[in-house]
């Protein structure tokens, strides 16, 4: 019985830390583009990239733990709520046509501690589910 969520599972844990790495990603993109001096519309397609993907991102973490039952879902979340946050004044400035790079810093900050701090033990439960379903 345990094989029919373990496979979902494992997938669970590849697509998470793939979106932490195209977030990753996002943010290089755009610190790169902004030494390239591109245009403000550029610069904004980009952030706006990386808001909407990281919103997303945290969407399928908190669904992801509702399904396992995660026991730190409720700091987690609200883990997730100060970086909402972030994400809205990062998205708010830019759509305005604001140089947002200090916002953007602050926010891969955040996130980088978030996933250091609060991921790192996600990931590592949902592997512990694994290994004993194996």
């Amino acid at each position: 019985m345990a094989e029919d969520w373990r496979v979902p599972l494992e997938d669970s844990v590849r697509l998470v830390d793939s979106q932490h790495q195209e977030i990753f990603d996002l943010s290089t993109r755009y610190f790169a583009a902004l030494e390239r001096a591109e245009s403000p519309a550029a610069l904004e397609a980009v952030v706006r990239r990386l808001t909407q993907f990281l919103r997303l991102h945290l969407d399928v973490e908190e669904n992801l733990m509702k399904r396992i039952g995660y026991p730190d879902f409720d700091a987690h979340k609200a883990n997730h709520a100060t970086l909402a946050e972030k994400l809205a004044a990062v998205a708010d400035g830019a759509g305005r046509g604001e140089s947002v790079a200090d916002q953007v810093r602050a926010l891969m900050d955040s996130f980088v501690l978030h996933h250091d701090h609060t991921d790192r033990p996600l990931l590592a439960f949902i592997r512990s589910k694994l290994a004993v379903a194996a």
